[in-house]
C-alpha cells in the first residue's frame, strides 16, 4: 500500500476538487494511504520531512526542490516548471481557454469598456491579465489592468489597498466589465467598489476564476465565475503519478487544468448597452435559450426590423443574430450535459430539439464534439449542479 503525501490547501473549493478527483481515482485503482491534513493555503510549509512516502502531491515549491535528488515521483502544481526531474507531473490551468470563456460573456453583454484586476506576485495572474488584454485588443478594446502587491492568501486587512482600488475604480470609464485573477480577488474588489459608492454590476460588473461557490455566495452581489476542471485534473494526475510509483513511464509530463464553464450570478448579469432595442433583443435571447428561437421573434419583441436588427448585432457585437443565438445555445446544453444527469434524448427535448439527432448535429457544429463527448471530457463533474 503505497505511502502519498498531499499537501493541497483545503481551505479553497478549488484544492478540494482537485483532491476529491486523486481520491476518486485511489479509491478505483491506487489502494493508498493518504498523509493529508486539512488545512490553509499558508499552513501548506507544516513538518513534512520525517514522514515515510513514496509520492508526493503539493503546490508547495520548497517541498518539491528539496525532494529532487530523492527522485520521489510528485504531482507539482506549479506555473513555472524548470529544474525538476523527470519523474514530474505539472499542473497549471489553461489561462488562455479561461480568459476567453470570460471575454466571451462580456462580449457578449455589450461592454466596450474592460479592466483586469490580478495579483503582481504571481506569475499565472499576470499571465491571465495579459492574456485579457490581448484578446480584447483584438477585437478592438483596450484593457486598464491593475496589479496588487497582495498574497494569494488574502491575509492582508482590506483597508491596505482600498484607497488605491477604489482610485482606481472610480477612474474607470463606465459601464465596465472587470475580470479579477481569482474568486477572492473579485470579492475583494467587489467589497472596495461598493465601499466607494460604485454599484455592481450597473458600473462595475465582475467575473473571478474558480467558481468557489462559498467565497461566491458571500459576494455582496453574488460573484460570477469561471469554473475549472478541478476534479478531471486530480483524476488524470493520480494516474500519472501511479504509474510513476510503478517504476512506468508517463505519456505526459503537463496538465492543463481547462475551463468547464462560467456560471453567471448577479455581478456580471447586466447587458451593457445604451440601445434600448438592442437590449431587448438581447434580454428576449438570454430569458428563452432553452427554446427554438427565430430571427423574425427577436426583431418582434425589439421593435425593429429584421434588417435593422442584424446592422445593430454587427456593429455592436460583431455577429449576426442567428449566431449570437446558436453559441448561446450550445452554451446552454453545454451547461446541462455538465451539470445534469439527463440522458442525451432528454436534453434535447428540454432544450427545443425535436430529435436527438438534431441536438448532436447542431452541438456538433457549434462545439466541433457531439454531447456524449462533450459529456465524457467533463466527466466527474455531472450531477454538481451549480448554485
Amino acid at each position: 500500500m503505497p505511502n502519498v503525501l498531499i499537501m493541497m490547501e483545503s481551505s479553497r473549493a478549488s484544492g478540494r476538487q482537485f483532491v476529491e478527483g486523486v481520491a476518486e481515482y485511489a479509491n478505483h485503482f491506487g489502494n493508498w494511504h493518504f498523509i493529508w491534513e486539512p488545512h490553509g493555503i499558508e499552513d501548506l510549509s507544516k513538518p513534512w520531512r520525517d514522514l515515510y512516502y513514496d509520492g508526493i502531491i503539493t503546490r508547495d515549491i520548497a517541498v518539491a526542490e528539496a525532494e529532487i535528488s530523492r527522485g520521489i515521483p510528485m504531482v507539482l502544481m506549479q506555473y513555472v516548471r524548470e529544474s525538476f526531474p523527470e519523474k514530474t507531473v505539472y499542473i497549471h490551468a489553461a489561462d488562455e481557454e479561461i480568459t476567453a470563456m470570460v471575454v466571451k460573456h462580456f462580449l457578449s453583454r455589450g461592454f466596450t469598456n474592460y479592466a483586469y484586476c490580478g495579483y503582481k506576485l504571481y506569475p499565472w495572474s499576470i499571465k491571465r491579465g495579459q492574456t485579457y488584454e490581448k484578446m480584447l485588443a483584438e477585437s478592438g478594446y483596450e484593457t486598464d489592468s491593475l496589479y496588487l502587491d497582495i498574497s494569494e492568501s488574502g491575509s492582508e486587512p482590506l483597508t491596505l489597498h482600498e484607497e488605491v482600488v477604489g482610485e482606481w475604480l472610480l477612474a474607470l470609464p463606465k459601464p465596465v466589465a472587470v475580470m479579477a485573477a481569482n474568486d477572492e480577488l473579485g470579492r475583494y474588489v467587489v467589497q472596495i467598489c461598493r465601499n466607494v459608492g460604485l454599484r455592481v454590476p450597473e458600473d462595475c460588473a465582475f467575473v473571478g476564476v474558480d467558481n468557489d461557490r462559498m467565497v461566491c455566495g458571500m459576494s455582496n452581489p453574488p460573484l460570477s465565475s469561471v469554473e475549472m476542471k478541478l476534479h478531471r485534473a486530480g483524476y488524470d494526475a493520480a494516474r500519472l503519478l501511479d504509474k510513476l510509483m510503478r517504476g512506468g513511464d508517463i505519456e505526459q509530463s503537463v496538465i492543463e487544468v481547462g475551463a468547464q464553464d462560467l456560471l453567471v450570478r448577479r455581478s456580471s448579469d447586466i447587458f451593457a448597452v445604451e440601445d434600448v432595442q438592442l437590449r431587448k433583443a438581447l434580454q428576449f435571447i438570454h430569458n428563452n435559450i432553452a427554446e427554438t428561437i427565430l430571427v423574425d421573434d427577436v426583431a418582434r419583441v425589439s421593435g425593429v426590423s429584421r434588417r435593422a436588427l442584424e446592422n445593430r448585432f454587427r456593429n455592436r457585437l460583431d455577429s449576426t443574430v442567428k449566431r449570437y443565438i446558436s453559441e448561446l445555445r450550445a452554451d446552454h446544453v453545454a451547461r446541462v450535459l455538465s451539470e445534469t444527469l439527463l440522458s442525451v434524448e432528454e436534453i434535447a427535448e428540454q432544450c427545443g430539439f425535436s430529435e436527438t439527432s438534431h441536438l448532436t448535429r447542431f452541438f456538433k457544429s457549434i462545439k466541433c464534439v457531439t454531447p456524449s463527448a462533450y459529456r465524457k471530457s467533463v466527466a466527474g463533474t455531472a450531477g454538481k449542479a451549480a448554485l
